[in-house]
């Protein structure tokens, strides 16, 4: 499965995440996390819902220069949020795919031509 690989630099204000299709295609627009207020994660879950249509799950990693991750709650926090829902991303993409595969061999299965 084609993976998409995002990139999170962590600041004190906010975290820019980057997109790398890996394919060769235009990368999608970067998303800026401002963490300074109450963080708005909408703008980030529609690009996931874009990279559904696609089918590529994701992999990720976080770049904090000035070690923000161990020296505040907050920008943690985000980070595990962020985990999580990249997991979850992750584990309903294997579900579609699973499920999609389980459809096409019930459908070789009603064609008992395609079984001799």
């Amino acid at each position: 499965m084609d993976t998409i690989k995002i990139k999170h630099n962590v600041d004190e204000e906010r975290i820019n995440i980057s997109f790398d299709t890996q394919d060769g295609s235009f990368s999608f627009p970067s998303v800026e996390l401002d963490i300074k207020t109450d963080i708005d994660f909408n703008e980030l879950l529609l690009k996931l819902s874009e990279f559904i249509e696609i089918k590529k799950s994701v992999e990720f990693e976080f770049i904090d220069s000035m070690d923000l991750l161990n020296t505040s709650s907050k920008i943690n926090l985000i980070k595990v949020t962020l985990e999580e829902i990249y997991m979850n991303y992750n584990s309903l993409i294997q579900e579609c795919t699973n499920v999609k595969g389980g459809e096409e061999d019930k459908d070789d299965d009603e064609l008992p031509f395609l079984n001799q």
